[in-house]
């Protein structure tokens, strides 16, 4: 018992010195002066020690809203639109103007109710005209004053008007144990050290006392460290995964120029995907690369000897649109032309970035997303090799059931989409797309004949989907902690 009552702090000292008897929590604030959260903390130290045992009590409590606050200083509406009808009639529409659209609508059927006004029908809409005063004793006026002293109907009165709400109140009954009981009186008598003072020291004043005793190895709660959300740690593992077979990584920003964006990579301008309801515009007029622009236009407008190109007028107003990025693709085309410079060294980029598109949200749409994107630049390369880094990659990333089928892309040919299949949703998912770049984006870009680009781009939060059981990409982003807690560490690699 002596070694209890030696764990004590200061504070479990104050309680237990006045529970004489149960007391709720209020009453040991009132009497020992400490703060509400300082009595529930250390009621808890107590009870752990079995010194005291704590009882939850629930009741309900009625207090006044900010509206209820105000009315109650100010008064009812119906109150004061009667007090001003009775200096004068006033229609409808001037009570309005006075006392507010809200106040005049909840007040006139209440007076009409009571017999405390007339209404008759005038040029100007219909007028309110003072009968009788009806509020000299208002029971709604009291129970606003006294809400927890009222009766049903007018409860259920302030309530629906907004006036009062329900809250509800814990209330923790505390009780000493037959050994608090003990421990408290002797506790009475002891004077602990909680802390040693460099004066205590020097002046040897603690010779002879008890110091507090500190419970070293008790058991607590593990603490959840912080760490990065689990889609950044797939991102991180994405990067290391191209950067280790030699990739380098491309940057640029989230806003770009339609012509990066689109022109460039030999999109028509009239490409339904360029309108509102796909693509995110900003208002700003983005500046082109005069020599780039002239080659893309033309390319645009009459082909090369073995395209026709899109035989449509190219414009330099829609090419100066400013837009959110939907594909990191338009990072590809600025990297081409700068691979363009080196033509006599293979090069191979890659990007991780966010792009944004219009799109109606559902279990595999989203309007922002991740997109990785890869690109080879060189001499030799085939279709097989493009196959070859995407296979990789997906198996890197715990896929082995891909569906490679072949699509269409403005800016490459031959072109493939990638699909994975979703066991839970019975359906197929597309992934991403790839392909050889066209000679109608290279040749512009500066990029000799001799020269292939393979490139592909991938939905990064639908590849990981899989890894992390997630069904609906939309759960990607809920923020759940307790979910995001159990997901596993990071995406490890698939040997």
């Amino acid at each position: 018992m002596q070694d209890v009552v030696k764990t004590l702090s200061k504070q479990e000292q104050q309680i237990l010195s006045v529970l004489t008897q149960e007391k709720s929590s209020k009453q040991i604030e009132k009497e020992t002066g400490l703060q509400n959260i300082a009595v529930l903390r250390n009621i808890s130290y107590l009870e752990e020690k079995d010194l005291v045992s704590i009882k939850e009590e629930t009741h309900k409590e009625l207090i006044l809203t900010e509206r209820g606050k105000n009315i109650k200083q100010k008064g009812f509406p119906e109150e004061n639109i009667l007090k001003s009808l009775k200096k004068n009639p006033k229609t409808f529409q001037e009570l309005q103007e006075e006392f507010g659209k809200q106040a005049f609508r909840a007040s006139i059927g209440i007076l009409k109710q009571k017999d405390a006004i007339d209404i008759e029908k005038t040029d100007n809409g219909p007028q309110a005209i003072f009968k009788k005063n009806v509020f000299k004793k208002y029971a709604l006026r009291h129970a606003l004053k006294h809400p927890n002293k009222i009766e049903k109907k007018h409860k259920k009165t302030l309530l629906k008007r907004g006036l009062i709400e329900e809250k509800e109140h814990i209330t923790h009954i505390i009780k000493p144990t037959q050994k608090g009981q003990t421990v408290r009186k002797k506790a009475e008598n002891i004077d602990l050290i909680q802390k040693i003072t460099p004066s205590m020291i020097e002046q040897e004043t603690w010779k002879g006392k008890t110091f507090r005793s500190y419970t070293i190895n008790k058991n607590v709660k593990p603490r959840q460290r912080g760490r990065p959300h689990f889609v950044k740690q797939a991102i991180q593992h994405t990067h290391s995964l191209w950067q280790n077979i030699g990739f380098t990584l491309m940057e640029g920003n989230h806003v770009q120029s339609a012509f990066w964006d689109l022109d460039a990579l030999f999109v028509p301008q009239d490409h339904p995907a360029r309108e509102m309801q796909d693509t995110f515009y900003i208002d700003k007029k983005s500046s082109v690369p005069k020599d780039t622009f002239e080659k893309v236009k033309k390319i645009h407008e009459e082909g090369t000897e073995d395209s026709k190109g899109w035989q449509e007028p190219f414009s330099k107003k829609e090419s100066q649109k400013t837009l959110l990025r939907t594909h990191t693709t338009a990072l590809s085309a600025k990297y081409i032309k700068k691979a363009a410079k080196k033509p006599d060294k293979t090069h191979k980029y890659y990007s991780i970035g966010r792009v944004f598109r219009n799109e109606a949200l559902d279990w595999k749409h989203l309007m922002e997303f991740h997109q990785v994107e890869g690109i080879v630049i060189g001499k030799n390369l085939t279709f097989r090799k493009l196959l070859g880094y995407i296979e990789d990659f997906f198996t890197s990333m715990g896929y082995t059931d891909v569906r490679v089928r072949p699509g269409y892309f403005p800016y490459t040919e031959p072109s493939l989409e990638i699909d994975v299949y979703v066991e839970s949703q019975q359906e197929w998912m597309e992934l991403g797309g790839a392909g050889i770049i066209r000679k109608e984006v290279t040749t512009p870009l500066g990029l000799p004949e001799t020269h292939t680009v393979l490139a592909w781009g991938l939905g990064l939060d639908r590849v990981i989907t899989q890894y992390y059981d997630i069904e609906d990409l939309r759960d990607m982003y809920k923020n759940n902690l307790a979910e995001d807690r159990q997901r596993k560490r990071y995406i490890q690699c698939q040997q």
